[in-house]
């Protein structure tokens, strides 16, 4: 949501807030209502409903405000001028197909976007370095995103 709100032109509640140069997304919670597709993934793959709508009962227990941009930024009406963005979604992952769909969203809206989709990880594989495969894909994304972040960057002298 920082992406959206330092865009150019747009009000923030921060004044002087600068733009990030990119964002790293790596299974990011877009939409807090859930896809409906979201339930066919929610059992069995570590990541699960119950667990997904006690985090959304912590952090935003009025469902007025659930379809907000803010908290659900997959609703913003517009996505232009977002900073770059590396979208991380895993295929046993409930989110992944609010992620796919902001991905897409950010990539008609002319925003640099460059999403990996891992077909057979789960919710958290990033962080369990402990397994050879996660660590192999964390090393990959870290590495996307350090080349990301660096693209206009000036060479170190």
């Amino acid at each position: 949501m920082v992406s959206l709100l330092t865009r150019e032109g747009e009000p923030t509640t921060v004044p002087g807030l600068p733009a990030p140069v990119a964002q790293g997304l790596i299974y990011p919670a877009v939409a807090i209502r859930f896809h409906p597709d979201s339930a066919a993934l929610g059992h069995g793959f570590l990541l699960t409903i119950e667990a997904m709508e006690q985090m959304r009962g912590a952090y935003v227990p009025d469902e007025a405000d659930w379809d907000d941009p803010a908290v659900s930024p997959l609703l913003a009406e517009d996505l232009a001028g977002a900073a770059p963005a590396l979208v991380v979604t895993a295929g046993f992952d409930p989110l992944h197909y609010d992620d796919d769909a902001y991905a897409d969203r950010l990539v008609k809206a002319g925003v640099e976007v460059e999403h990996r989709h891992y077909d057979d990880q789960v919710h958290g594989f990033f962080g369990m370095g402990i397994l050879a495969d996660s660590l192999a894909l964390s090393v990959e994304v870290c590495d996307a995103m350090g080349r990301l972040m660096h693209r206009d960057a000036p060479l170190a002298e």
